[in-house]
Protein backbone atom coordinates (compact mmCIF):
# COMPACT_ATOMS: atom_id res chain seq x y z
CA UNK A 1 0.00 0.00 0.00
CA UNK A 2 1.50 3.45 -0.72
CA UNK A 3 1.44 6.19 1.63
CA UNK A 4 -1.30 8.16 -0.69
CA UNK A 5 -4.04 5.08 0.05
CA UNK A 6 -5.78 4.34 2.67
CA UNK A 7 -8.05 1.34 3.79
CA UNK A 8 -11.63 0.87 3.74
CA UNK A 9 -13.90 -2.00 4.39
CA UNK A 10 -14.85 -3.93 1.38
CA UNK A 11 -18.82 -4.24 2.38
CA UNK A 12 -18.98 -0.32 3.17
CA UNK A 13 -17.30 0.06 -0.46
CA UNK A 14 -20.15 -2.15 -1.84
CA UNK A 15 -23.04 -0.47 -0.16
CA UNK A 16 -21.68 3.29 -1.13
CA UNK A 17 -21.25 2.06 -4.69
CA UNK A 18 -24.40 0.06 -5.03
CA UNK A 19 -26.30 2.74 -3.58
CA UNK A 20 -24.68 5.54 -6.03
CA UNK A 21 -25.95 3.68 -9.25
CA UNK A 22 -29.11 2.98 -7.68
CA UNK A 23 -29.67 7.00 -6.94
CA UNK A 24 -28.62 6.99 -10.72
CA UNK A 25 -31.79 5.01 -11.47
CA UNK A 26 -29.98 1.76 -12.07
CA UNK A 27 -32.46 -1.18 -10.25
CA UNK A 28 -31.19 -2.40 -7.19
CA UNK A 29 -29.67 -6.08 -7.95
CA UNK A 30 -27.95 -4.19 -11.26
CA UNK A 31 -26.85 -1.86 -8.99
CA UNK A 32 -25.00 -4.45 -6.07
CA UNK A 33 -24.02 -6.19 -9.71
CA UNK A 34 -21.79 -3.46 -11.09
CA UNK A 35 -20.57 -2.48 -7.45
CA UNK A 36 -19.43 -5.61 -7.29
CA UNK A 37 -17.34 -6.31 -10.05
CA UNK A 38 -16.01 -3.06 -9.78
CA UNK A 39 -14.78 -3.48 -6.11
CA UNK A 40 -13.55 -6.85 -7.22
CA UNK A 41 -11.03 -5.13 -9.14
CA UNK A 42 -9.26 -2.67 -6.10
CA UNK A 43 -10.12 -6.03 -3.58
CA UNK A 44 -7.81 -7.90 -6.06
CA UNK A 45 -5.27 -5.11 -6.17
CA UNK A 46 -6.34 -4.52 -9.81
CA UNK A 47 -6.37 -0.88 -9.16
CA UNK A 48 -6.44 0.31 -12.91
CA UNK A 49 -10.41 -0.99 -13.38
CA UNK A 50 -12.33 -0.35 -10.17
CA UNK A 51 -13.61 2.63 -8.00
CA UNK A 52 -10.87 4.62 -10.13
CA UNK A 53 -13.39 4.47 -13.04
CA UNK A 54 -16.78 5.70 -10.72
CA UNK A 55 -16.52 9.05 -10.84
CA UNK A 56 -14.40 10.20 -14.37
CA UNK A 57 -15.15 7.33 -17.11
CA UNK A 58 -17.98 7.71 -19.92
CA UNK A 59 -19.53 4.70 -19.35
CA UNK A 60 -19.83 4.20 -15.51
CA UNK A 61 -21.57 8.31 -13.63
CA UNK A 62 -20.76 10.13 -15.92
CA UNK A 63 -22.19 8.40 -18.77
CA UNK A 64 -25.50 7.50 -16.66
CA UNK A 65 -25.64 11.47 -16.17
CA UNK A 66 -25.28 12.25 -19.90
CA UNK A 67 -27.87 9.61 -21.00
CA UNK A 68 -24.95 7.64 -22.69
CA UNK A 69 -25.95 4.72 -20.48
CA UNK A 70 -28.89 3.49 -20.26
CA UNK A 71 -29.92 2.24 -15.96
CA UNK A 72 -32.41 -0.09 -17.41
CA UNK A 73 -30.98 -1.55 -20.77
CA UNK A 74 -33.21 -3.57 -22.99
CA UNK A 75 -30.41 -6.01 -23.81
CA UNK A 76 -31.66 -8.11 -26.93
CA UNK A 77 -30.86 -11.32 -28.33
CA UNK A 78 -30.21 -10.58 -31.80
CA UNK A 79 -29.34 -14.59 -32.93
CA UNK A 80 -29.16 -17.68 -31.11
CA UNK A 81 -28.06 -21.42 -31.19
CA UNK A 82 -27.89 -24.09 -28.32
CA UNK A 83 -24.19 -23.18 -28.71
CA UNK A 84 -23.72 -19.52 -29.55
CA UNK A 85 -25.87 -16.07 -28.66
CA UNK A 86 -25.21 -12.28 -30.26
CA UNK A 87 -26.69 -9.66 -28.01
CA UNK A 88 -26.44 -6.11 -28.20
CA UNK A 89 -26.38 -4.69 -24.76
CA UNK A 90 -28.88 -2.10 -24.56
CA UNK A 91 -26.45 0.52 -23.78
CA UNK A 92 -26.07 -0.79 -20.22
CA UNK A 93 -23.73 -0.62 -17.76
CA UNK A 94 -20.86 -3.01 -18.63
CA UNK A 95 -20.18 -4.85 -16.09
CA UNK A 96 -24.48 -5.92 -15.96
CA UNK A 97 -24.37 -7.02 -19.34
CA UNK A 98 -21.29 -8.79 -19.25
CA UNK A 99 -21.98 -10.61 -16.24
CA UNK A 100 -25.05 -11.72 -18.21
CA UNK A 101 -23.04 -13.10 -21.38
CA UNK A 102 -20.64 -14.67 -19.09
CA UNK A 103 -24.05 -16.30 -17.48
CA UNK A 104 -25.54 -17.48 -20.80
CA UNK A 105 -21.90 -18.53 -22.21
CA UNK A 106 -21.83 -20.76 -19.17
CA UNK A 107 -25.16 -22.25 -19.54
CA UNK A 108 -24.43 -23.07 -22.90
CA UNK A 109 -21.31 -24.61 -22.00
CA UNK A 110 -23.26 -27.07 -19.64
CA UNK A 111 -25.39 -28.57 -22.01
CA UNK A 112 -23.66 -27.94 -25.08
CA UNK A 113 -19.87 -28.86 -24.17
CA UNK A 114 -19.02 -25.17 -25.38
CA UNK A 115 -20.48 -21.46 -25.28
CA UNK A 116 -19.75 -18.61 -27.02
CA UNK A 117 -21.70 -14.96 -26.58
CA UNK A 118 -20.44 -11.95 -28.18
CA UNK A 119 -22.26 -8.48 -27.51
CA UNK A 120 -22.48 -4.99 -29.81
CA UNK A 121 -22.21 -1.86 -28.92
CA UNK A 122 -21.32 -2.58 -24.96
CA UNK A 123 -19.74 -0.32 -22.43
CA UNK A 124 -16.60 -0.70 -20.23
CA UNK A 125 -17.12 -3.81 -18.26
CA UNK A 126 -14.30 -3.58 -15.58
CA UNK A 127 -11.31 -6.33 -15.12
CA UNK A 128 -11.58 -8.93 -18.29
CA UNK A 129 -10.31 -11.54 -16.00
CA UNK A 130 -13.52 -11.39 -13.56
CA UNK A 131 -15.69 -13.01 -15.89
CA UNK A 132 -12.99 -16.02 -17.30
CA UNK A 133 -12.57 -16.21 -13.70
CA UNK A 134 -16.73 -16.50 -13.34
CA UNK A 135 -16.23 -19.59 -15.81
CA UNK A 136 -13.17 -21.30 -13.94
CA UNK A 137 -15.07 -21.02 -10.59
CA UNK A 138 -17.74 -23.37 -12.38
CA UNK A 139 -15.59 -25.86 -13.19
CA UNK A 140 -15.31 -24.29 -17.26
CA UNK A 141 -12.43 -22.82 -18.80
CA UNK A 142 -13.19 -19.34 -19.97
CA UNK A 143 -11.89 -16.77 -22.54
CA UNK A 144 -13.33 -13.13 -22.73
CA UNK A 145 -11.95 -10.46 -25.15
CA UNK A 146 -12.74 -6.94 -25.89
CA UNK A 147 -11.68 -4.21 -27.75
CA UNK A 148 -11.11 -0.60 -27.03
CA UNK A 149 -10.67 2.61 -28.78
CA UNK A 150 -7.14 3.12 -30.38
CA UNK A 151 -4.40 3.58 -28.38
CA UNK A 152 -1.31 0.78 -29.47
CA UNK A 153 0.79 2.27 -31.68
CA UNK A 154 1.55 -0.99 -35.05
CA UNK A 155 5.02 -1.53 -36.19
CA UNK A 156 5.60 1.14 -39.05
CA UNK A 157 2.82 4.08 -37.30
CA UNK A 158 3.40 6.87 -35.86
CA UNK A 159 0.06 6.70 -34.35
CA UNK A 160 -2.18 4.60 -32.45
CA UNK A 161 -4.45 2.01 -34.18
CA UNK A 162 -5.49 -0.92 -32.16
CA UNK A 163 -6.83 -0.86 -28.35
CA UNK A 164 -5.63 -2.35 -25.68
CA UNK A 165 -7.89 -5.07 -26.78
CA UNK A 166 -7.69 -7.47 -23.48
CA UNK A 167 -7.96 -11.26 -23.87
CA UNK A 168 -8.23 -13.25 -20.47
CA UNK A 169 -8.22 -16.77 -19.88
CA UNK A 170 -9.20 -18.37 -16.37
CA UNK A 171 -9.27 -22.26 -15.67
CA UNK A 172 -10.05 -24.54 -12.43
CA UNK A 173 -7.07 -25.53 -10.69
CA UNK A 174 -8.00 -28.30 -7.97
CA UNK A 175 -7.52 -27.29 -4.52
CA UNK A 176 -5.87 -23.84 -5.95
CA UNK A 177 -7.05 -20.86 -7.22
CA UNK A 178 -8.20 -20.74 -10.23
CA UNK A 179 -5.65 -19.78 -12.92
CA UNK A 180 -6.27 -16.27 -14.36
CA UNK A 181 -4.53 -14.47 -16.83
CA UNK A 182 -5.74 -11.23 -18.00
CA UNK A 183 -3.48 -9.62 -20.24
CA UNK A 184 -3.16 -6.22 -22.79
CA UNK A 185 -2.40 -6.63 -26.10
CA UNK A 186 -0.26 -3.35 -25.16
CA UNK A 187 2.85 -3.00 -23.21
CA UNK A 188 0.97 -1.20 -20.34
CA UNK A 189 -2.44 -0.66 -19.38
CA UNK A 190 -3.72 2.80 -20.67
CA UNK A 191 -5.00 3.38 -17.00
CA UNK A 192 -1.44 2.74 -15.33
CA UNK A 193 -0.04 5.93 -18.00
CA UNK A 194 -2.94 7.96 -16.37
CA UNK A 195 -2.25 6.84 -12.84
CA UNK A 196 1.27 7.88 -13.16
CA UNK A 197 0.34 11.62 -14.90
CA UNK A 198 -2.10 11.82 -11.80
CA UNK A 199 0.62 10.77 -9.39
CA UNK A 200 3.75 12.83 -11.03
CA UNK A 201 5.72 9.69 -11.44
CA UNK A 202 7.95 8.53 -14.52
CA UNK A 203 7.19 4.98 -16.63
CA UNK A 204 9.72 2.20 -17.32
CA UNK A 205 11.38 2.82 -20.21
CA UNK A 206 9.68 0.91 -23.47
CA UNK A 207 5.84 1.43 -22.52
CA UNK A 208 4.85 4.32 -24.22
CA UNK A 209 5.81 6.87 -27.60
CA UNK A 210 5.34 10.85 -27.98
CA UNK A 211 3.82 12.51 -31.18
CA UNK A 212 6.32 11.94 -32.92
CA UNK A 213 6.60 8.23 -32.28
CA UNK A 214 9.58 8.38 -30.21
CA UNK A 215 9.70 6.49 -26.68
CA UNK A 216 9.50 8.09 -23.68
CA UNK A 217 9.24 7.89 -19.80
CA UNK A 218 6.82 11.39 -19.35
CA UNK A 219 3.43 10.20 -18.90
CA UNK A 220 2.64 13.88 -19.70
CA UNK A 221 4.29 13.20 -23.23
CA UNK A 222 2.47 10.22 -23.99
CA UNK A 223 0.62 10.02 -27.36
CA UNK A 224 0.18 6.28 -27.66
CA UNK A 225 1.11 3.04 -25.83
CA UNK A 226 3.41 0.22 -27.43
CA UNK A 227 2.58 -3.18 -28.49
CA UNK A 228 3.54 -6.31 -26.69
CA UNK A 229 7.34 -6.97 -27.20
CA UNK A 230 7.64 -3.58 -28.94
CA UNK A 231 10.70 -3.03 -27.07
CA UNK A 232 12.97 -6.34 -28.16
CA UNK A 233 11.34 -5.53 -32.00
CA UNK A 234 8.63 -7.70 -31.46
CA UNK A 235 5.76 -5.59 -31.73
CA UNK A 236 3.98 -7.39 -34.65
CA UNK A 237 3.24 -9.68 -31.92
CA UNK A 238 1.42 -7.46 -29.95
CA UNK A 239 -0.15 -6.04 -33.35
CA UNK A 240 -1.62 -9.56 -34.66
CA UNK A 241 -2.93 -10.42 -30.86
CA UNK A 242 -5.16 -6.66 -30.89
CA UNK A 243 -6.21 -7.12 -34.64
CA UNK A 244 -7.26 -10.84 -33.77
CA UNK A 245 -9.35 -9.45 -30.43
CA UNK A 246 -10.57 -6.49 -33.01
CA UNK A 247 -12.16 -9.39 -35.56
CA UNK A 248 -13.58 -11.29 -32.97
CA UNK A 249 -15.10 -9.32 -30.50
CA UNK A 250 -15.55 -6.01 -32.51
CA UNK A 251 -16.21 -7.34 -36.29
CA UNK A 252 -18.01 -10.44 -34.90
CA UNK A 253 -20.52 -9.06 -32.58
CA UNK A 254 -21.16 -6.76 -34.91
CA UNK A 255 -19.79 -3.25 -33.10
CA UNK A 256 -17.17 -2.99 -36.07
CA UNK A 257 -13.84 -2.29 -36.11
CA UNK A 258 -12.65 -0.28 -32.91
CA UNK A 259 -9.63 1.57 -35.48
CA UNK A 260 -11.90 4.37 -36.09
CA UNK A 261 -13.41 5.06 -32.49
CA UNK A 262 -12.40 7.22 -29.48
CA UNK A 263 -12.75 7.34 -25.94
CA UNK A 264 -15.60 9.41 -25.32
CA UNK A 265 -19.56 9.91 -25.20
CA UNK A 266 -20.17 7.68 -28.37
CA UNK A 267 -17.44 4.94 -27.79
CA UNK A 268 -18.59 1.24 -27.89
CA UNK A 269 -16.96 -2.11 -27.01
CA UNK A 270 -17.48 -5.41 -28.38
CA UNK A 271 -17.49 -8.15 -26.16
CA UNK A 272 -16.20 -12.00 -27.33
CA UNK A 273 -17.15 -14.36 -24.51
CA UNK A 274 -16.65 -17.89 -24.41
CA UNK A 275 -16.77 -21.28 -21.99
CA UNK A 276 -15.97 -24.73 -22.34
CA UNK A 277 -16.89 -27.35 -20.28
CA UNK A 278 -13.83 -30.44 -19.60
CA UNK A 279 -15.56 -33.31 -20.19
CA UNK A 280 -16.67 -32.25 -23.64
CA UNK A 281 -12.98 -32.83 -24.17
CA UNK A 282 -11.08 -34.80 -21.56
CA UNK A 283 -11.87 -37.02 -18.48
CA UNK A 284 -12.41 -34.35 -15.59
CA UNK A 285 -10.11 -36.78 -13.22
CA UNK A 286 -7.11 -36.48 -15.74
CA UNK A 287 -7.46 -32.69 -16.27
CA UNK A 288 -8.03 -32.76 -12.69
CA UNK A 289 -5.01 -34.71 -12.00
CA UNK A 290 -2.51 -33.31 -15.07
CA UNK A 291 -3.60 -29.61 -13.56
CA UNK A 292 -2.51 -30.50 -10.12
CA UNK A 293 0.86 -31.76 -11.11
CA UNK A 294 1.33 -29.10 -13.58
CA UNK A 295 1.13 -26.21 -10.68
CA UNK A 296 3.23 -28.02 -8.27
CA UNK A 297 5.51 -28.54 -10.71
CA UNK A 298 5.93 -24.90 -11.35
CA UNK A 299 5.71 -24.07 -7.84
CA UNK A 300 8.63 -26.34 -6.89
CA UNK A 301 10.84 -25.01 -9.20
CA UNK A 302 14.10 -23.22 -7.99
CA UNK A 303 13.34 -19.77 -6.65
CA UNK A 304 15.12 -16.92 -8.29
CA UNK A 305 17.24 -14.45 -5.75
CA UNK A 306 15.22 -12.15 -4.10
CA UNK A 307 11.87 -13.53 -5.15
CA UNK A 308 9.40 -16.35 -3.02
CA UNK A 309 9.34 -18.66 -6.32
CA UNK A 310 6.83 -18.82 -8.65
CA UNK A 311 2.92 -17.98 -8.71
CA UNK A 312 0.50 -18.49 -11.45
CA UNK A 313 -1.66 -16.32 -13.22
CA UNK A 314 -4.44 -15.63 -10.30
CA UNK A 315 -2.70 -16.61 -7.00
CA UNK A 316 -1.39 -13.28 -6.62
CA UNK A 317 -5.14 -11.70 -7.08
CA UNK A 318 -6.44 -14.37 -4.75
CA UNK A 319 -3.57 -13.76 -2.10
CA UNK A 320 -4.95 -10.13 -2.14
CA UNK A 321 -8.19 -10.69 -1.86
CA UNK A 322 -7.66 -12.64 0.74
CA UNK A 323 -5.56 -9.96 2.60
CA UNK A 324 -7.84 -6.99 2.00
CA UNK A 325 -11.17 -8.51 3.11
CA UNK A 326 -9.73 -8.80 6.60
CA UNK A 327 -7.39 -5.62 6.36
CA UNK A 328 -9.15 -3.78 4.22
CA UNK A 329 -9.70 -2.52 0.29
CA UNK A 330 -6.39 0.67 -0.32
CA UNK A 331 -7.48 3.11 -2.44
CA UNK A 332 -5.46 6.20 -3.79
CA UNK A 333 -6.64 9.64 -2.23
CA UNK A 334 -7.73 11.09 -6.06
CA UNK A 335 -9.82 7.45 -5.94
CA UNK A 336 -11.26 8.65 -2.63
CA UNK A 337 -11.66 12.51 -3.22
CA UNK A 338 -13.70 11.36 -6.83
CA UNK A 339 -15.89 8.73 -4.88
CA UNK A 340 -16.61 11.24 -2.30
CA UNK A 341 -17.27 13.99 -4.58
CA UNK A 342 -20.11 11.65 -6.66
CA UNK A 343 -21.44 10.72 -3.12
CA UNK A 344 -22.02 14.30 -1.88
CA UNK A 345 -23.76 15.55 -4.80
CA UNK A 346 -25.70 12.36 -4.37
CA UNK A 347 -26.37 12.30 -0.78
CA UNK A 348 -24.59 9.84 -0.47
CA UNK A 349 -21.54 9.43 2.31
CA UNK A 350 -18.56 7.69 1.35
CA UNK A 351 -17.09 5.51 4.04
CA UNK A 352 -14.40 6.02 6.59
CA UNK A 353 -11.36 4.41 6.15
CA UNK A 354 -10.11 1.77 8.41
CA UNK A 355 -8.10 2.90 11.52
CA UNK A 356 -4.05 2.81 10.35
CA UNK A 357 -2.87 -0.31 11.90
Amino acid sequence: MTESARRFAVDELHAFTAAVFEALAVPAEDAARTARILVDADLSGITTHGLSNLAEHWHYVRGLRAGVVEPCPRIEVLRETGATAALAAGAGLGPVVADRAMRMAIDKAEAHGVGTVTVRDGRHFGAAGYYARMAAECGLVGIVMAHTSPSGVPPGATVPAVGTNPIAIGAPIPGAAPFVFDMAVTAAAGTKVLNAARDGRRLPPGLIVDAEGRTTTDPGRSAGLLLLGAGTGGGHKGFGLGVMVDILSGLLSGTGTGLFQQYGPEWRIGYWMSAWRIEAFTDPEDYAREASRMAEGLHALDPAPGTAGVLLPGERAARCREENRSGGVPLHHAVVDGCRSVGADLGIPFPAPLPAT
